[in-house]
C-alpha cells in the first residue's frame, strides 16, 4: 500500500481522508510487527507488574504519581514531557498499563538492553524511511489496542525557560488514524544541589496523567497539537506554582551552569552525541528556543554566563 506523506494528505478531500484513512487501518492490521524488540508484545508484557513494583522501590528518589487510576487499562498514546535520563523509569514505575516505548536509536548498548526489558520501537530521528516505519509500527500497535509512549519534544528540555520544546505533529496524526486518545503526561523533576559538581542528584519527581485529548479523523492537527501543548504546559506551571521550586530570578548562573554539565554528563553516559541531540528539536534556531541550546550557554572560570551563540552572530562576533 502507498503511505502518503502528511502534506500529500493534506492535498485531499475529506471523503478522500477518510477511505485513505480506512484502508491504511486494514493494511496496518492484516500486517505483522516488523520494527520492535523481541518479546516486546509477550515476556515483557508479563513481566511489566514486577519492573514496575522493583523500579518504584529501587528508583532512589521520591515518586509522586498522580492520575493513574484513572487511566487504567485505557489504550492510547502517553505523550510524556521529556527532561532525564530517568524519564524511561518513571514512565515505567507510574503507569498501570504495559506501554511500548518509541526511542531514538542514538543509544549505548547498556541502555538499549535495559530498555529492551520493557518493548521498544527504535527510531532514527534524521531517516525518513526509519521514521515512516515506526510511525506505522506505532499504529499498527495502537490498533491491535497495544498503548504506546512517545516523547513529542523529542529531545531533552533541559532549559528552565521553557515549559516544554517545540512539538512535533506525529503524535495527532497518529492519534487521527487510530481513533486513540493522546493521554499528556508530565514529569517533573526536583532536584537536590548542595553539591555544584554537574551530577544529578534528583530528590523527587512528581508524576502527573491528564485528561485524554481525542481526536476525530477531520480534526485540525495543529489545534489538537495546541490543546496538548495547553494541558502539559499547565500541568508543568501548576506544579511549579504549587511547590515554589523556584523563580527564574532566583536561579543563580552557578546552578544553571551545573545543571547543565550534569545534563551533559547524563547525556554521553546515555551515548547520547550532543549535537545530534539539538538536530532533533523540531524548530530549534526560531524565537521559541532562542539562548537555550545546551550547547551554546558558554561560561567563564569565575561562572558568569557568556553570551550565546546565536546573539554572538548578531553582535558579529
Amino acid at each position: 500500500m502507498e503511505i502518503l506523506s502528511f502534506g500529500d494528505e493534506q492535498k485531499l478531500t475529506n471523503v478522500e481522508i477518510l477511505n485513505y484513512y480506512k484502508q491504511l487501518k486494514e493494511y496496518l492490521i492484516n500486517t505483522p510487527h516488523e520494527n520492535i524488540t523481541k518479546g516486546s508484545l509477550s515476556i515483557c508484557k508479563t513481566i511489566n507488574p514486577i519492573v514496575r513494583h522493583v523500579l518504584k522501590r529501587t528508583c532512589g528518589y521520591e515518586l509522586i504519581i498522580d492520575g493513574n487510576d484513572k487511566i487504567k487499562g485505557l489504550t492510547g498514546i502517553y505523550a510524556h514531557t521529556h527532561q532525564s535520563k530517568m524519564d524511561h523509569v518513571n514512565l515505567i514505575a507510574s503507569n498501570p498499563n504495559h506501554t511500548i516505548i518509541l526511542n531514538s536509536d542514538i543509544l549505548s548498548k547498556f541502555y538499549k538492553m535495559v530498555l529492551s526489558i520493557n518493548g521498544v520501537v527504535y527510531v532514527n530521528k534524521f531517516n525518513k524511511e526509519s521514521k515512516t516505519k515506526a510511525k506505522l509500527e506505532m499504529m499498527r500497535l495502537l490498533l491491535n489496542d497495544k498503548s504506546v509512549t512517545i516523547f513529542p519534544e523529542s529531545a531533552w528540555n533541559l532549559s528552565p525557560n521553557k515549559l516544554h520544546l517545540p512539538l512535533y505533529i506525529g503524535i495527532v496524526d497518529i492519534a487521527k488514524k487510530t481513533g486513540k486518545p493522546i493521554i499528556p503526561v508530565v514529569q517533573e523533576y526536583y532536584y537536590d544541589n548542595y553539591k555544584l559538581d554537574g551530577i544529578e542528584r534528583i530528590k523527587k519527581v512528581h508524576v502527573v496523567y491528564g485528561e485524554p485529548i481525542f481526536v476525530n479523523q477531520l480534526d485540525n492537527p495543529f489545534e489538537k497539537l495546541e490543546e496538548y501543548s495547553n494541558s502539559i504546559s499547565t500541568i508543568r506551571w501548576n506544579l511549579i506554582d504549587k511547590n515554589k521550586t523556584y523563580k527564574r530570578s532566583e536561579i543563580s548562573n552557578y546552578e544553571y551552569i551545573n545543571f547543565l554539565k550534569g545534563c551533559i554528563r547524563n547525556l554521553k553516559n546515555a551515548g547520547i552525541d550532543i549535537n545530534d541531540e539539538n538536530k532533533g528539536i523540531y524548530g530549534s534556531n526560531d524565537d521559541f528556543y532562542l539562548f537555550h541550546h545546551i550547547n551554546s550557554i558558554d561560561y567563564d572560570n569565575n561562572g558568569n554566563l557568556l553570551p550565546t551563540e546565536y546573539v554572538r552572530k548578531l553582535r558579529g562576533n
